[in-house]
């Protein structure tokens, strides 16, 4: 009989929350089998009332017809709807089983994005109900060319993930590629969600910039839709990644399409200009300080009262402020407060007064940090941070001519990456003016139709 090999397959006895409910009425006799902690057991009181009222088991599909119920016999199915929160009803001597949608699964509600934050835009973000994001999407473009797609990855965990395209926009070569290497993906599980995926999906292990973009915004990632981009949507996950991308998507913020068109195309010019100096302020002011011919050229005067060499100095001072950004993700809010104060006496008074650091090293430090938090991508921010001590090691070992070989070797490596056949540098790499003064300068409103 079927349903005694479903019993085989689950584990009855060691789960608190899986209840198998028997009932006999006088017409027929069924069986419920559900996890509590998944379904609105409500639900599942009104569903054995409709049950009691009905004279057969077709008469149970009218009694049902404000749920969505299916029926299936395959095992294996059965089991996943299962877990999922869907309440298996098994009528006795049935060949099948058939299967009530009353699934009730955990959630928080939509809330203002944490980290890509809006002074006049949208409040509302994707949140970990993968029901609840592909709604926030279809609200935002409300069209036939929207296709989303499930699948699911994990052998274990059977974590579900939409492809999200619009049709008539995305490249088709570029899709099928993606579906491909998420369908050859063999893991037990993908626990971690949205990085794992990424990680599976491509070779990160080769460059420590992003690959893909993540967003927590709906806003955000249907104006990608829209301008041919994949988003991929992972259960249980708050971010949406974006594919395939190049360097510079990652540099693209809301804030801008929110403002008027000067001050938006002025907001993306300071922002530019803020990546620039993350990455390279820190070894350009350590050569400028340090280097006879340049300090007499851009005359930068740093008297050294310390007992401490200037590349001790900034050195000491970057492991403490990525200490402290260590120390604040991992802090409490209601302790925020406390530790910036603390933050600010050590690096300040304390520091100065002890003769660790002179002030012009607090000037290149603070200049340094502000710059890397003006990446809207939080992921480009720390690979910038990286590529900029890497820059100022290689500066203080080798000097100018270090840092010139550092700056070629960056190029060449930016150069040969690729996403999904996408070049990274793109448009500038291979150029394509049309494309890069969309990069650089935000589209009238009057003349871009995607906005």
């Amino acid at each position: 009989m079927i349903y005694f090999e479903l019993i085989k397959k689950i584990n009855v006895k060691d789960n608190v929350d899986l209840y198998i409910r028997e009932v006999k009425e006088d017409k027929f006799s069924y069986k419920l089998i559900f996890f509590s902690s998944l379904v609105d057991e409500y639900m599942v009181m009104g569903l054995q009332r409709s049950l009691r009222l009905s004279e057969s088991i077709n008469d149970i599909y009218s009694k049902l017809d404000n749920i969505k119920i299916s029926t299936s016999s395959n095992l294996d199915e059965v089991i996943l709807l299962l877990h999922e929160g869907q309440v298996v009803l098994y009528v006795n001597n049935a060949e099948y089983f058939i299967l009530v949608d009353l699934r009730k699964v955990p959630s928080r509600g939509i809330s203002e994005p944490e980290v890509e934050k809006s002074l006049r835009g949208s409040k509302d973000g994707f949140n970990e109900s993968l029901i609840v994001n592909i709604s926030l999407l279809r609200t935002r473009i409300k069209s036939d060319d929207l296709i989303i797609e499930a699948l699911r990855v994990g052998s274990y965990s059977k974590t579900s993930i939409c492809i999200c395209y619009i049709s008539s926009k995305v490249d088709t070569i570029k899709l099928k590629l993606l579906k491909r290497k998420l369908k050859e993906i063999n893991v037990e599980s993908l626990i971690m969600s949205d990085r794992s995926l990424e990680e599976k999906l491509f070779n990160q292990n080769k460059t420590i910039f992003p690959l893909v973009r993540y967003s927590e915004r709906p806003d955000v990632s249907s104006l990608y839709l829209m301008e041919g981009h994949i988003v991929l949507l992972v259960d249980t996950s708050s971010n949406a990644i974006i594919v395939p991308i190049s360097i510079f998507d990652h540099m693209k913020n809301v804030e801008e399409y929110r403002q008027n068109y000067i001050l938006g195309n002025l907001t993306k010019m300071l922002r530019y200009l803020g990546i620039l100096l993350s990455l390279f302020f820190l070894p350009i002011s350590y050569l400028l300080a340090t280097t006879s011919s340049l300090n007499n050229l851009y005359n930068l005067n740093i008297e050294n009262t310390s007992s401490l060499p200037l590349w001790s100095q900034i050195s000491i001072g970057l492991f403490v402020i990525e200490l402290f950004r260590i120390a604040i993700i991992h802090t409490p809010n209601t302790l925020m407060s406390a530790l910036s104060i603390v933050i600010g006496i050590i690096l300040g008074e304390v520091s100065m007064s002890l003769g660790i650091f002179v002030k012009d090293v607090l000037i290149i430090l603070s200049i340094f940090t502000i710059s890397s938090f003006s990446i809207p991508s939080y992921e480009l921010s720390l690979s910038n941070r990286v590529i900029s001590i890497c820059l100022f090691i290689v500066s203080v070992l080798f000097g100018k001519v270090g840092f010139l070989i550092g700056i070629i070797i960056l190029f060449i490596h930016l150069v040969s990456i690729k996403v999904m056949g996408y070049p990274y540098l793109y448009p500038f790499i291979p150029l394509d003016i049309k494309k890069l003064k969309i990069k650089f300068f935000r589209k009238d409103v009057k003349k871009n139709k995607k906005v």
